[in-house]
């Protein structure tokens, strides 16, 4: 078969396995040892080309010779690396002894051995009719429209890559008439022409194959591809094989004295290629002097002895690096083959002086350091030795041949600092000593500043920027720049934390101390003089407490507000819409209805009481029956804006002023000048069983013998409904004396609570609310306070939210009573966010539903993944009580995240996962907390914990 030179060229390019007979250029005069190998040519290589004798559709026959030619590789069996990437071509021929017409169709491929081969496919150069093109970065996939219409009058696509079907590589030649989208009907158009002289007849691809990782020695690579021209018969190329060698060889460099010259070594490698392999080829030795780089210094065959004469004084190291025929190289070495040392250690270390003062400063030079060796010549490495003596280096360094200070000793206490020092040879030889070193105290050292100190227990005492609150000595240093640093101590003492006093009322104001001795009256925060008894009297209005000491601490009793007079101002805050107030003025024109609204008339659109009651008529303004206000009742109004009014006037006297209740709901007011506890505010009285007390959004049952519920205080101003179980009369209690009540931490989390649920409600927009109080099952089993917030809805709106007291819902539903509602209930977990529908529903109107002892049932079904910690077996949380670390003991490894969350649903704390650490609570007050644990699985753990200090 003819060849072209350009296809030679490309063929001699892409065969990119060097000829591994030739002779490498080898330094030093190292011949190559040439292993034995089989040099007669394989028969599987050998093809004889046979005529196609099929007749193309468009009357002319077009006919292919073919042959694939690869990497010539070494020895008769081809051995090749499997580092190596093999380049392939395929050649085909339009041959001029068969064929009449030109090829307008070329289907070239071959099949893979296995799915693994074909990760190393890639496709390379392709040509034809003396043309060839480029394909970059060898893709296993290529698609391309050849434009030939101004050289051959045709186009011609190419699609090649992979079928992964097949298990085959394949290159798709078809050539299109531009003016008809078809093959060309002409028998003389075709990308391959009858072969002449000139080769526009021959055409090839070429590919590279990465041999898979999986191969071994010995394994083989081989390849045949089939050609078909038109709808000619396939014709099947040689078989091309190449032999894999897949391992690296091995070597060692040894060495032995010559008998009569101690310095003169003989060097020889001991090496092996790996089992089956394709066989050695040569070794290269790397030297390295003292402590240089390795180096090459000769290229051998195996079987070379080299004469190696060693300097006195230096240490030589030596490895070897084995190559096969085939370019497998042994890995680079971390340790030496071979360590010749003609050496003696050093035999002293010496220091220029050991003195040193304290103000010397980080990185101050101290000594020189010198070597004494036999060898006089060369250089030596110092360094801070272990061993003997070595207490101090930690507070040395050295640099080159110097010993420096690594810290500055100003004003340090230890006068003698023991060191270990070494010195090294250029012939890695060591040796070390031990050295005292002396420092000399030149700066001024101040004298000791102390602080004596006395606190209470609970207090802190700042010194110098940080808190100190147990008993101690507490040290702080400030540096100077030219003495020592000042030194300043706190000598703290804790004592006893006193006993808190209580304050009770005798008579109408008369305060009195709980205890006899140690009290001091204060009077809006400043000292009463000589009011240091046991009771106190006030004489004027004002805020009142009393400090009581054991002679060092005193502690402060809760504040109380006395008011002597009947004057007041009554301040109320109005929101749009709908109001519960009272008033407990007694002039005639604050009792007056229209009068007590006269300030802000044109903004009132209702105001009424349990029976009477004023409308805004757009013609003639407020109209209706409600004439006086009383001090007793309570009233509702509804406001078309926001308004804030003060009345100032004389309140009613709580000993004259009788509240007189029905049975069933009774609209009150509250008559006392000044905000009281619930519990006190209604001492006078004896409530019967669940009787209730309500305002616009909080309310509060009568049970076991106590108020329980949402309402904790009563104050001037708000109107309350009170159901009771019987006619009843009673009078507020007299007294000038209030406590001073803050916002309870009760209330504080209530309000972070509903903060933190997925819905609100407005309390104005309605004039009245109804009273629940619940529990909630999911699955049946009953839910831990806190690990849900439960809402009332009517359709889509908010009415309501519950807040947890003592481990049950109480719920103030907003709504108009005359108006047929119907109420669901939605459930919102805190730690999966996840809303959950109540089975139940309720009619608005108005009434109280449930009680402590048969309260309201919500259930949800669905939440599947809901367990009580205590009853899982999968976690326990220890120990019980609290203090400062929570831990968690069970399937730690599952735990997603961990929750803890206030008895009533605020989320405090999240923590990501779980460590043997534990989880810090020391940071929470005392009290009860909900610990929820999730897991991966979508798993949800409740636990109640009691947290003390």
């Amino acid at each position: 078969m003819k060849r072209i030179l350009l296809l030679l060229s490309i063929l001699f390019c892409l065969s990119a396995v060097t000829e591994s007979n030739a002779q490498d250029d080898i330094p030093h005069g190292c011949p190559v040892n040439q292993p034995n190998g089989n040099q007669d040519k394989d028969d599987d290589n050998d093809h004889e080309q046979d005529p196609l004798d099929d007749t193309s559709t468009s009357g002319g026959i077009s006919a292919d010779p073919n042959e694939i030619i690869g990497p010539t590789g070494y020895d008769s069996v081809r051995w090749v690396s499997i580092n190596d990437v093999l380049n392939y071509t395929i050649f085909f021929e339009n041959d001029p002894d068969f064929a009449t017409a030109n090829a307008q169709k070329v289907d070239v491929r071959f099949n893979f051995t296995d799915k693994a081969a074909m990760k190393g496919f890639g496709l390379g150069t392709y040509g034809f009719a003396n043309q060839s093109w480029d394909i970059e970065d060898a893709p296993a996939a290529y698609q391309n429209r050849l434009d030939l219409r101004d050289s051959m009058h045709i186009y011609v696509d190419l699609t090649a890559g992979i079928d992964v079907v097949k298990q085959q590589a394949f290159w798709l030649f078809n050539s299109i008439d531009p003016e008809t989208g078809y093959n060309p009907w002409q028998v003389d158009r075709g990308m391959l022409p009858v072969n002449d002289s000139t080769h526009v007849g021959e055409g090839f691809v070429t590919f590279r194959l990465k041999p898979q990782e999986d191969l071994k020695t010995g394994d083989t690579i081989s390849i045949v591809a089939s050609i078909v021209f038109d709808q000619n018969d396939t014709i099947p190329t040689n078989r091309w094989r190449n032999t894999i060698d897949a391992g690296n060889p091995t070597s060692k460099v040894k060495a032995r004295q010559d008998s009569k010259n101690e310095h003169l070594y003989h060097l020889t490698m001991e090496a092996a290629d790996d089992e089956g392999g394709s066989g050695l080829k040569r070794v290269l030795l790397y030297q390295a002097n003292n402590f240089g780089i390795y180096e090459e210094v000769a290229t051998c065959p195996v079987d070379t002895v080299i004469e190696f004469t060693a300097e006195p004084g230096h240490q030589y190291r030596f490895y070897s690096i084995a190559e096969d025929n085939v370019g497998n190289r042994e890995p680079l070495k971390e340790q030496p083959d071979l360590v010749i040392n003609i050496n003696a250690a050093p035999t002293d270390i010496a220091l220029s002086d050991s003195i040193f003062q304290d103000d010397i400063a980080a990185g101050g030079f101290i000594a020189e350091l010198t070597s004494e060796d036999i060898e006089q010549d060369g250089t030596f490495t110092y360094a801070l030795a272990e061993g003997d003596g070595a207490i101090h280096n930690d507070f040395f360094q050295v640099k080159g041949t110097q010993l420096l200070a690594k810290d500055c000793f100003k004003c340090a206490e230890d006068t003698i600092y023991k060191v270990r020092l070494s010195t090294t040879d250029e012939g890695g030889l060591s040796y070390s000593k031990a050295f005292s070193l002396n420092m000399k105290k030149v700066l001024e050292k101040p004298e000791i500043d102390t602080l004596n100190i006395t606190i209470c227990e609970g207090d802190v005492c700042d010194f110098h920027g940080k808190e100190y609150e147990k008993t101690g000595l507490y040290r702080y240093t400030k540096g100077n720049d030219y003495m020592c640093d000042s030194v300043f101590v706190l000598n703290l003492t804790v004592l006893p934390k006193q006993e808190k006093p209580t304050v009770t009322v005798e008579g109408t104001h008369t305060l009195v101390s709980s205890f006899t001795k140690g009290n001091q009256w204060y009077k809006d925060g400043e000292v009463i003089a000589e009011a240091t008894e046991q009771k106190y009297t006030p004489e004027e209005d004002g805020i009142y407490y009393v400090m009581v000491s054991n002679g060092s601490c005193a502690v402060k009793s809760d504040s109380y507000q006395v008011k002597l007079s009947d004057y007041m101002d009554l301040e109320l805050d109005l929101k749009t819409g709908w109001n519960w107030i009272s008033s407990n003025l007694t002039e005639p024109t604050h009792q007056d209805a229209k009068q007590f609204i006269q300030p802000f008339e044109d903004a009132v659109s209702e105001f009424k009481s349990q029976t009477q009651g004023l409308y805004h008529d757009s013609q003639y303004g407020l109209v209706g029956n409600l004439k006086t206000i009383d001090p007793a009742s309570g009233y509702k109004l509804k406001v078309t804006e926001d308004v804030n009014h003060i009345w100032s006037g004389n309140g009613a006297s709580p000993e004259t002023t009788a509240i007189h209740l029905k049975k069933g709901w009774n609209w009150i007011g509250y008559v006392p000048i000044s905000t009281n506890g619930l519990e006190e505010a209604l001492s006078p009285m004896e409530p019967a069983e669940e009787d209730i007390i309500k305002n616009m959004d909080n309310f509060a049952v009568y049970t076991g013998g106590e108020w329980v519920g949402t309402l904790t205080t009563m104050k001037p101003g708000e109107g309350y409904l009170f159901k009771s179980d019987k006619d009843v009369t009673f009078n507020y209690p007299m007294t000038r004396v209030f406590p001073v009540i803050e916002e309870t931490s009760q209330a504080k989390s209530m309000a972070s609570a509903n903060a933190s649920a997925p819905w609100q409600y407005e309390v104005h927009s309605y004039p009245d609310n109804m009273t629940l109080i619940g529990k909630l099952y999911a699955n049946d089993i009953p839910m831990i306070e806190g690990s849900f917030t439960i809402g009332a809805f009517s359709g889509d709106e908010c009415r309501g939210i519950g807040q947890y007291i003592k481990g049950y819902i109480f719920m103030t539903i907003h709504g108009t009573a005359s108006e047929i509602e119907t109420l669901s209930f939605k459930a919102y977990e805190k730690v999966s966010g996840h809303v959950f529908d109540a089975e139940e529903s309720l009619s608005f109107n108005g009434n109280h539903i449930g009680s402590m002892q048969n309260p309201f049932i919500f259930n949800i079904y669905g939440a599947t993944e809901i367990t009580d910690v205590a009853t899982s077996g999968k976690y326990v949380v220890y120990p019980r009580p609290l203090r400062n670390v929570m831990y968690i003991k069970g399937e730690t490894e599952d735990i997603q995240t961990v929750h803890i969350i206030s008895i009533n649903g605020l989320v405090l704390m999240t923590q990501n996962g779980y460590n043997a650490e534990g989880i810090n609570v020391a940071h929470l007050n005392t009290g009860t907390y909900i610990v929820a644990i999730t897991t991966k699985n979508g798993g949800r753990y409740y636990e109640k914990i009691v947290k003390v200090n």
